[in-house]
């Protein structure tokens, strides 16, 4: 076959590997971005542990979405101290820079009052 007969002139003939390149990035940057909501099935679950002080009201939220910091529990003769990751309160949750990507539950601390 000639160049005359081809489809594409060699100057030309870069331009759908580079068209197939981006479309091969665009394609695997919507897959990154759509899984989390595909796989969130209906959204996460924070679940507040009061661990023994009053009830907290557990919150539904998609991949993302700010998790509210809810109102403090109370405890008789304790002082409440924050949400944590876990209950010994090794890691303090950071509800003005972690957005939900994980369904999880914090736990209160507590200080005895003085």
């Amino acid at each position: 076959m000639s160049s005359k007969n081809s489809i594409f002139s060699s100057a030309a003939s870069h331009i759908p590997i580079k068209l197939l390149d981006v479309m091969i990035i665009v394609g695997i940057l919507a897959m990154a971005l759509l899984i989390p909501f595909l796989s969130a099935k209906g959204g996460f679950t924070i679940t507040f542990d009061s661990t023994g002080g009053t009830e907290v009201s557990s919150q539904k939220l998609r991949y993302g979405d700010a998790v509210a910091e809810p109102e403090a529990p109370t405890r008789e003769n304790y002082v409440f101290d924050g949400w944590y990751y876990d209950s010994e309160g090794k890691q303090k949750f950071d509800f003005e820079n972690t957005q939900a990507e994980k369904s999880l539950t914090l736990f209160a601390l507590w200080s005895e009052e003085e």
